[in-house]
């Protein structure tokens, strides 16, 4: 769980690196496993 959150974060700070923008709540990889 800890390396995914850890992922998650490396991943948003990727993200609003290049476009600017904060990754859409939508994208949150946590809430991937939830129905």
């Amino acid at each position: 769980m800890a390396d995914l959150r850890e992922g998650d974060e490396v991943i948003g700070r990727l993200w609003t690196g290049p476009t600017g923008e904060p990754l859409p709540r939508r994208h949150d990889f946590r809430m991937r496993s939830t129905p």
